[in-house]
């Protein structure tokens, strides 16, 4: 009788310590997530796309997969704007511009919540749910089902928390492939 006595109460004492443990971990990740997902920058992010008109035409690279897309295409003066395309960029008569919206990402996991003196870093892991045209510029598009791993730090403001930095290697990588591709030589 007394071994089962102990047993119970070890059990008890495990409770009394990892429930507000699990209950603190649950509500920082709860509040990490809400704070990511309401954050527009990373759940429906955008690119700014600029570039001169007179840009070697390479059917390989951006040119010809926003050709494929219907934004433009090619003729003697350089690159030219679609009715589709000049619903979405700007034609200055040099360069052509637009701010487009990729997609929407959630989060799929919370990996970590750490809090770093006054702010939260928050690693996690998130997906895409949806594209829209302009992700088939990119050199290698993100999937859909894939997971991909970020990183967040969150300021308490007003009560709330919100993203003051976030740190998405996978988008930033064909961000930089795509911004290489539009210089002009």
């Amino acid at each position: 009788m007394n071994s089962a006595y102990l047993k119970w109460g070890f059990v008890g004492a495990v409770l009394v310590v990892m429930l507000p443990w699990w209950a603190v971990v649950h509500t920082r990740e709860r509040v990490a997530r809400e704070a990511i997902e309401l954050y527009t920058p990373f759940a429906q992010p955008t690119m700014k796309l600029q570039f001169r008109k007179d840009i070697r035409w390479d059917p390989q690279g951006f040119l010809g997969r926003g050709r494929d897309v219907g934004f433009w295409d090619w003729s003697e003066k350089g690159v030219v704007l679609t009715p589709k395309g000049q619903n979405i960029f700007g034609d200055n008569g040099k360069e052509i511009a637009g701010d487009l919206i990729v997609g929407k990402r959630q989060v799929s996991a919370i990996k970590s919540v750490q809090p770093v003196g006054d702010k939260r870093e928050v690693v996690f892991f998130y997906t895409w749910s949806e594209f829209t045209d302009a992700s088939q510029l990119f050199s290698k598009p993100p999937k859909k089902d894939q997971e991909y791993e970020a990183t967040a730090t969150l300021t308490e403001k007003d009560g709330g928390w919100e993203v003051t930095s976030l740190t998405t290697p996978e988008y930033q990588r064909v961000m930089d492939i795509l911004a290489a591709e539009t210089k002009h030589p």
